[in-house]
């Protein structure tokens, strides 16, 4: 976190989004979760306080929560650090993002799992050419 690969900086960084269905037969009641999820809420999940370890271990996306998040992280586990560059990191999203809309994604989900069985599974593996190969078998499955 993050990595310069050929001068470009990038990271995993990935986020979880909290959405309303536009279909919902209770949009009045879907708001009132989504304001609480957002505010009260996240302090719950992500933040945690010194009674209680957050829910979900994630940094919070609103920069006003994450001094405390950090002070309860840093407290939780005291034989990090450096949490600098996971928190530099915040700087290079994915694009596209994780989240983003996948074409086929079952078929795609699969594949991805097979290159990785194969990495995990198989000594001297030509990675060149199974990454070329991954690369034309996602495109022919994006593209149906």
């Amino acid at each position: 976190m993050p990595e310069v690969a050929d001068g470009i900086v990038a990271g995993r960084v990935d986020e979880e989004t909290f959405r309303i269905w536009i279909g919902t037969k209770h949009p009045a009641e879907a708001f009132i979760v989504l304001r609480y999820l957002l505010d009260k809420g996240i302090r719950k999940l992500e933040v945690g306080s010194q009674q209680a370890q957050p829910a979900y271990h994630a940094i919070p996306a609103s920069r006003i929560d994450r001094a405390t998040w950090l002070a309860g992280e840093q407290s939780a586990y005291p034989f990090v650090k450096n949490w600098d560059a996971l928190l530099a990191g915040l700087a290079y999203p994915d694009v596209p993002s994780a989240e983003a809309y996948m074409p086929n994604m079952n078929e795609a989900w699969i594949r991805l799992q097979t290159f990785g069985d194969l990495l995990a599974q198989t000594k001297e593996v030509d990675l060149a050419a199974q990454e070329a190969t991954l690369e034309s078998d996602l495109t022919a499955i994006f593209n149906k």
